[in-house]
Order: structure tokens, then C-alpha cells, then sequence
């Protein structure tokens, strides 16, 4: 807060704005109010349109849905997009989305006071909430693309969008080849349009990923899936903050009822043809927020406070009754002394109070190389060499059911029925026993029972065949086995010069339909996910066993089925199959200090002028590989990291008492240092841009990106 507003009386300023999300297939909406430098939302609304079609009613919709909880009278007209990254293209809104952005204003009479872009919106959000500037990964899942937004300390350092596909991971892998030995944050949050369990099912997708392939994780990072309150509660604070910063400037403007400066109107002029579209979240007064000073050393924007010190009137102070008739002039000494008091109390509060932290962001040099080394379970073999790291063996075992929707399909019903005339050509009797075949052109039946049939006799007159009547069932179920009455008969494996069969009426009963059922593709499925998550939950088990120290050697792990149960069969009729499976997992853990411990004396020598960083040494595991004694052979990757070796005390000595702009300016001629970050940890009025002047109040860190 201003010198000017402590001294005078404040009038409150009550500000209703609309922070409007314009999202690839969806438009969310939230009204808010700014009082006192404090902000509430009111209500919120959303509403989705299709590519190209229907956007402004969508928007309309959403914002009319916010406004329910407002007074019928009240006409809010201010608003503040909220952008995904891949709107913009090198800081600026792409036309084709800016002239979407203008229609929706025009066409529902909003007066546009600039844009958030969503990664910056969350960095901002989620620095508030965890009280320090975020490092992490910020994953937006929307229909049509993914968007990974790289955070360190509180800065959007990259955005990389890709266009989705119905393959998930390999959408995830395109992502993740766009790293190399960049060591990346080990939490990610996902959020955006994707809803429900959509969202939960990409986070346990994400979960099996092989991070251990990926030389930019040390381990499995963390992975959290952000509330969509939470994105709209974002925005509003982003949008409040930009607000806040515009209501005190034009409160000081009344105050001075000065001219706006040719500069101002040249940047408002601007802004108007850029239809207000201003890149940036701007704080509220009071909160202490870095300013960044971006590489190549640009200038960082500071609001300028115009009004002079002379022109603000000091309330007039009265004596206290007991120095009523004291005077300048008897009192002399007095007076100087006060005088003396106050200007020293000034100047020790001027020299001592203020405080900064400088971060000098460098960018290391980096050198990769491989170790062969043996992980194994018997402490004894440590002494055999040192490559050899002991691991300890772990088990964990987990169950659980789940169950899908069967594909099959398979044909029930009844078979044909009904009985036959066999004939009997041959002078010996003969004897058919049960499931005899009998066949009818391609259809195939069977005798129910043994049957046995008299030789043919001699009437003098011919022979008369031998015969007897016998049931017989067609083979396969349906309508074809109906036969009608009169058709003949042959025996699969007799010759039909011997014996025949008729039947006299047709055979019956024969019907079929079609049902779903379990397929052996069902099964296989089901036990694959399944598994697949009994995986992921037994290693969590593990996870939560072991310390900090200790990591999981992921190639070596092993599972096996302890017990498996499906509801139904192969082939059994139904709509839905269940699985009952428990399984267990084997592997191998080790401690990440053995292992550094380990490479700490092969780690390459840094180059001159550098130092290595022993907090950012990366060392991955590959090529594991069982042996015949249990031991574990494998590869360390490891990649060192080394800072430049910088004079702490020679760059303070040079920065005490400089403006922000010096400082820049003297840093540029200071090799390896790509950019700065001040802190303002105390500060005095009239001096915000300013250094303190005592260096042991500035403390210079090394921030390596």
C-alpha cells in the first residue's frame, strides 16, 4: 500500500469481473467480486460447443449460468480470458483464436481486460497455496491435444504440445522424447477438460509408464490429479491480482488529477489495437512476490509511482501540554537532539532494514558415462570388489476382482429329433452301437442307443432286408436338422450297398439363436488388467516399506499368479465375465547413498572454471540382468552436473546499493550467468527497485537450471 493511502482515507471499491475459460470444446465461467483487495466468487457456469460451431451461445450459456447468484440489474462487463498454451505463439494470442476471443466480445458485449494463460495461472495458484515457488510438470488432457508445462521455482520455462490419438502412451512417449539428460521435477498434476474416471484412468495409465528408461527421472514421480475447482480458483486470483494492480494506479490518478503520461497513452493506444490482450498476472500490493529478471538480462516492469514526495501533506502534530510554553529558540539543544535522533533512526533503518536474496540462475555443463556394477543379496560378496552393492530381497502380494463385458458370441438352442427306418442289406445280423453316425447330405446325426438289426431273407421270390426302427438326435443345434419325411440316410463308416436308414415322418425340433458369451479374448484381457493393477498396488505396498534412501531395482522385479478364478468359461453364455486374482511380486531394493557411494571416485573430473553439483548427479539403471548365483548385473548411467565457479563476495560487493536495471546490467558482463531473480525480503518505501546497501543483508544463491 501506497505512502498516500495510509496517509489519507481509502474509499472502497467494490469490482465485479468474469473470468472466462476458453478451452478446445468447452467454455467455463466465473463471476467474482474484488473488495478491499479481497475476492470472492459468486457463482460459476460451463457450457461445450463443437469445433467451429456454437461457441458464443456456449459462452453465453456458461456465463448466464454464473450470473444466477447476481442482482437481476447488475451488468457485468469486464472480463478476463483464460488460455490453454497452445493458443499463443510466442507470448501473443494466434489470430485465428483472437479472432474467436473478439466475436465472443462483441457479440455478448464484454469489454476484454486481458488474458491468463492456464500453466501460468496454476504456477501462481499453487505458489500461494503451498507458500513457495512450485518445481514441477503440469499436464493438460484435453480432447484434441496434450500439453506438458515445465515449472521450476514458480516459472513456465517450456510448453510442449502434442496432438492426441487413441494411444494414450504413445501420445505420453511423443511428449517425453522431447527431453534428452535434462533432469525433469518428480510431481506431476494433471487437470483440464477430460472429467470423472477418464481422468483417474489416464493417472493409473501414467503410473505404468517405464520412468526408469528415462534419464530425466530419478525415480516414479508423484502424480496428482487437480480439482477443477482449483483451476477456476486459479484463474479468479490470477484475474484479481491484474485487477488489484489497475484499481490502486487509478486510484492515484484521482488523487493527483495529473495528465496521463505520452507513455501511458502510447501503451494504451497500443493496448486498444491489440483488442487489451496483455500477457502477465500482476500481484496484489503487500504480498512479497520475486521479480524476475528474464535471460539476456530485459528489464523487469515496475508500476511507476509518479507522485512526489513534496507534494503529500504531513498531518500538523501539536506539543504535549507540558512543553506548551518551551520554543525553538529556548530550546535549541533540544530540538537539534531530536533532530539527530530521528535522522540516525532513519539512517540505521535505511541501512539495516532492507533485505534481498539474489539467485543467480545458471546453466550447467553436463558429462555422461557408464559403470558396470552387481547387485546382490549376500553381504559377504561386498569384499569380492567394489562394483558389488548389497540389495535386499521384498515380497508383497495383492488381490482383488474386476470385471468387463464379454465380446463372444456363440449359438444355443435344441437339436433335431426323431426316428429312423435302418435297413439291414447284408445275410449276417449286425449290431450299431450308441453315437453311431449317420449323415444326410452334410448334416450329421447319431443313434441315442445300441441297435440291433436282423440279415436279410430269402423269400424265394427276392431278398427282404433285415430292419428295425431307432432314435436319432442331430449333431449340432438349429433348424437344419429338421429333415422331412422320406429322406435317406447313410452310416459315415458303412458302405450304403450294406445299410441305410429312412425316416418315415421328419425329424423335429431343431432351433438355434445367437448370445453373447466369454471368449478366451475376455479372459486374456481381463487377466492383463487385472494383473496390471495387482502390479502397480503390490509395488506400492513395497514403495511404502522401504525409506527415502532405499530405491526399487525395476528390472528385476518378478510376478507370479498365487490364485486365479474366472466366473465363466470359454464359451459360456453371458454378458459379463468376473476375475478373482491374487498376486505376488519379487524384487529387489538397494540404497541410493551405497550406489552414490559407490561412483562418487569414477565421477569425471569438471572442466576448468567449474564445479561439480553433487545434488543434481543422475544415475539411472539399465540392462539389468539375472545371474545363475541371484546376483543382478547392470549398467549406471551416470550424468554429472557441474555450475560455474562464481565469486560470491566480489558480485555483492558490486550489487550493493544498484537498481534493479545496474544489476542486469552488471551480471550480462559475468560469464555463465543466464538470467537473475530478486527477492525482495524487506523493503522501504521509495526504494523498491533499489539493492540495500549493507551487503550482509544480500544473500546471493546459485539456482542451477
Amino acid at each position: 500500500m501506497s505512502l498516500i493511502n495510509k496517509i489519507l482515507p481509502k474509499k472502497e471499491i467494490k469490482e465485479y469481473f468474469i473470468v472466462l475459460g476458453v478451452e478446445e470444446h468447452r467454455i467455463t465461467a466465473v463471476v467474482a467480486t474484488l473488495s478491499d483487495e479481497k475476492v470472492t466468487i459468486i457463482g460459476n457456469g460451463e457450457s461445450e460447443f463443437t469445433e467451429g460451431e456454437n461457441e458464443v451461445e456456449a459462452a453465453d450459456i456458461a456465463i448466464s449460468t454464473a450470473e444466477k447468484n447476481i442482482p437481476e440489474d447488475l451488468l457485468i462487463k469486464k472480463v478476463v480470458f483464460g488460455l490453454p498454451a497452445f493458443f499463443l505463439e510466442q507470448d501473443k494470442i494466434k489470430p485465428e483464436f483472437l479472432d474467436r476471443l473478439k466475436k465472443i466480445s462483441k457479440e455478448l458485449d464484454l469489454e476484454p481486460q486481458g488474458f491468463i494463460e492456464y500453466p501460468q495461472a496454476l504456477a501462481f495458484y499453487l505458489e500461494k497455496k503451498e507458500e513457495s515457488p512450485p518445481t514441477l510438470l503440469l499436464l493438460s488432457v484435453g480432447r484434441n491435444n496434450l500439453i506438458l508445462s515445465q515449472v521450476r521455482v514458480g516459472k513456465i520455462e517450456r510448453n510442449i504440445v502434442v496432438s492426441r490419438t487413441a494411444a494414450f502412451y504413445s501420445d505420453f512417449e511423443k511428449i517425453m522424447s522431447n527431453f534428452s539428460e535434462e533432469l525433469l521435477p518428480s510431481k506431476i498434476i494433471i487437470y483440464d477438460e477430460v472429467k470423472g474416471p477418464q481422468l483417474e484412468e489416464l493417472r493409473e495409465e501414467l503410473l505404468r509408464f517405464p520412468w526408469h528408461k528415462h534419464a530425466s527421472f530419478l525415480h516414479t514421480p508423484k502424480i496428482e490429479i487437480l480439482e477443477e475447482n482449483d483451476v477456476n480458483t486459479a484463474l479468479v486470483e490470477a484475474a484479481a491480482g491484474s485487477l488489484i494492480r489497475e484499481l490502486n494506479i487509478e486510484e492515484i490518478r484521482v488523487e493527483e488529477k495529473k495528465e496521463v503520461p505520452e507513455e501511458k497513452k502510447e501503451k494504451e493506444e497500443e493496448e486498444t489495437e491489440t483488442f487489451g490482450f496483455i500477457k502477465g498476472i500482476q500481484e496484489s500490493e503487500g504480498e512479497k512476490k520475486p521479480i524476475i529478471v528474464e535471460d539476456n538480462f530485459t528489464t523487469p516492469h515496475l508500476p511507476n509511482f509518479s507522485q512526489k514526495i513534496s507534494e503529500i501533506r504531513l498531518p500538523k502534530i501539536s506539543l504535549p501540554p507540558i512543553l506548551g510554553n518551551l520554543s525553538f529558540a529556548s530550546l535549541p539543544f533540544f530540538y537539534i537532539f531530536i533532530i539527530l535522533v530521528i535522522a540516525g533512526a532513519g539512517f540505521l533503518l535505511f541501512w539495516f532494514y532492507p533485505k534481498a536474496t539474489i539467485n543467480l540462475i545458471v546453466y550447467p555443463a553436463s558429462n555422461s558415462h557408464q559403470l558396470p556394477i552387481t547387485f546382490s543379496t549376500d553381504a559377504a560378496k561386498l569384499q569380492a570388489g567394489k562394483d558389488i552393492i548389497l540389495a535386499n530381497a521384498l515380497s508383497e502380494e495383492a488381490s482383488g476382482d474386476k470385471t468387463s463385458a464379454t465380446t463372444g458370441k456363440n449359438k444355443v438352442g435344441d437339436k433335431s429329433r426323431g426316428d429312423v427306418l435302418i435297413y439291414n442289406k447284408t445275410t449276417a445280423g449286425k449290431t450299431f452301437p450308441k453315437g453311431t453316425v449317420l449323415t444326410n447330405g452334410t448334416l450329421k446325426f447319431t443313434l441315442d442307443d445300441d441297435v440291433t438289426i436282423a440279415s436279410a431273407s430269402d423269400t424265394g421270390e427276392g431278398l427282404t432286408f433285415g430292419k428295425t426302427t431307432a432314435k436319432t438326435t442331430a449333431v449340432e443345434i438349429g433348424p437344419e436338422g429338421n429333415i422331412a419325411g422320406g429322406s435317406i440316410f447313410a452310416f459315415k463308416d458303412f458302405p450304403q450297398s450294406s445299410y441305410y436308414a429312412k425316416n418315415n415322418s421328419a425329424l423335429a425340433g431343431g432351433t438355434s439363436r445367437e448370445v453373447s458369451s466369454v471368449s478366451k479374448t475376455d479372459q486374456d484381457n481381463l487377466l492383463t488388467v487385472l494383473a496390471q493393477e495387482l502390479e502397480t498396488a503390490a509395488k506400492q505396498k513395497i514403495m511404502q516399506k522401504i525409506s527415502s534412501d532405499e530405491k526399487l531395482l525395476d528390472d528385476t522385479v518378478t510376478k507370479e499368479i498365487t490364485s486365479k478364478k474366472f466366473s465363466k468359461d470359454i464359451n459360456t453364455e453371458g454378458k459379463e465375465v468376473s476375475l478373482s486374482l491374487a498376486l505376488k511380486i519379487n524384487a529387489l531394493v538397494f540404497k541410493q547413498s551405497d550406489l552414490t557411494t559407490l561412483i562418487k571416485d569414477d565421477q569425471i573430473a569438471p572442466p576448468p572454471g567449474f564445479t561439480l553439483d553433487n545434488s543434481k548427479t543422475n544415475i539411472q539403471i539399465s540392462q539389468a540382468k539375472k545371474g545363475s548365483s541371484n546376483d543382478v548385473t547392470a549398467l549406471a548411467n551416470i550424468t554429472s552436473f557441474f555450475v560455474p565457479d562464481l565469486d560470491k563476495n566480489n558480485i555483492k560487493s558490486k550489487l550493493t546499493g544498484k537498481s534493479y536495471q545496474e544489476v542486469s546490467n552488471i551480471l550480462s558482463t559475468i560469464p555463465n550467468i543466464g538470467g537473475v531473480e530478486i527477492i525482495k525480503d524487506n523493503s522501504l518505501p521509495f526504494f523498491n527497485n533499489t539493492l540495500p546497501w549493507y551487503g550482509s543483508n544480500i544473500n546471493i544463491n546459485i539456482v542451477s537450471r
